[in-house]
This record gives C-alpha cells, structure tokens and sequence, in this order.
C-alpha cells in the first residue's frame, strides 16, 4: 500500500466527503472507499512529462458534487 497511514487513519475518522490529492503520479484517477470519494489529480508522470488531464469538481449548495474526469479547459462563468 501507498500513502500516509496517519492520513488514512484521519479520514477513517473524520468521514470526508472527498478527498483530494495529487502525487503519487501512477495512482490518477478515484476511486469511492467507505463514503468518501478519493480523488487523485495528479497530471504528470515521473520526470515531470505531462500525463493526464485535471478533474473538475462541482459542488452544489446541498453538499452533493458532480465529477469529470479528463477535463482539457474549463471557462467559468459567474453570475
């Protein structure tokens, strides 16, 4: 296994809704585990070559999301 026990143990705790990261270069991607969405948004392999695109992460006023994954450009736009 991969990453910090201490974290793992944290949010075994605390029960996030996601959780957000981006290292671990060959871990891209998500993945849902006891409630919380993981979400690894790492876009460049080792040796810092360009490998992936960027997720994009929209959260409503309720607390739900909605998630893309392999998102090129976004434009916002405010109201």
């Amino acid at each position: 296994p991969q990453g910090c026990e201490d974290l793992m143990n944290r949010i075994k705790t605390v029960k996030p809704m996601l959780n957000l990261m981006g290292h671990l270069h060959e871990d891209y991607g998500f993945l849902e585990k006891e409630g919380t969405v993981f979400v690894n948004s790492a876009c460049v392999e080792v040796g810092n070559q360009p490998m992936n695109r960027g997720h994009l992460i929209i959260l409503n006023n309720s607390g739900e999301f909605t998630f893309l994954e392999d998102v090129k450009e976004v434009s916002l736009v405010t109201s």
